[in-house]
């Protein structure tokens, strides 16, 4: 794929996390997946890469933390795209984030778990899951240590595969 490659012979990575929400601490909690992604690749992950929409109101601030956690060379930023576009970035990665902090996801959630790709995201709570007739499978994280947890245990192939078939 394209932008796989691209994004291969721009970092140096093998393994791309793809967020694909605005730079919005506040709501939708981006320097909580900064911090648990440094964690994890400083435990043996050096391959991965985490990939950054270049928007919203926390770019600076985003950059700022990842020049202090040391990410400099493990973090790419992807400027806002067409729907089109968008695809074939979340179908070049081989893990989606989205919010940490809000309830509820939006249309690119559901296009990630159409193109078969794990989804790290706040999980449906137990009361908002009595409106779905099935609980969506995404990877359940909000706090950093929890986020930290998914990456360390979920973001290996077989458990990858898994969680990428229940997702489609």
């Amino acid at each position: 794929q394209q932008v796989r490659q691209q994004w291969r012979e721009r970092s140096g990575g093998e393994r791309f996390l793809y967020s694909v929400c605005r730079q919005a601490w506040q709501w939708k909690g981006n320097d909580r997946l900064l911090r648990a992604f440094a964690e994890f690749t400083s435990n043996g992950n050096s391959d991965w890469r985490l990939v950054l929409q270049q928007w919203g109101p926390d770019v600076e601030r985003s950059q700022q933390l990842i020049g202090d956690l040391g990410l400099e060379t493990r973090v790419l930023y992807e400027t806002l795209c067409s729907k089109p576009v968008l695809r074939r970035r979340q179908q070049a990665a081989d893990v989606v984030a989205d919010q940490f902090v809000m309830e509820g996801y939006g249309t690119s959630v559901l296009e990630s778990m159409a193109a078969s790709k794990p989804v790290l995201m706040r999980p449906v709570d137990d009361i908002a899951a009595q409106n779905f007739r099935w609980r969506p499978p995404f990877l359940g994280a909000t706090t950093v240590e929890e986020i930290t947890h998914v990456l360390q245990t979920t973001l290996h192939d077989d458990a990858l595969r898994s969680a990428g078939e229940q997702s489609l």
